[in-house]
């Protein structure tokens, strides 16, 4: 039998927040935190 695809809820928007938080953290650690502007640029 063949099963219409279907689109999962779960997985795209899981990628999506994966991205989000590894692009984050990347950001974050190559922020110096004794520059205020990068600070700011990081807060945005």
């Amino acid at each position: 039998m063949n099963q219409p695809t279907r689109v999962s809820l779960v997985v795209t928007p899981h990628k999506g927040i994966r991205n989000f938080l590894s692009q984050l953290s990347l950001q974050a650690g190559a922020t110096d935190y004794a520059d205020r502007t990068e600070v700011t640029q990081l807060k945005r």
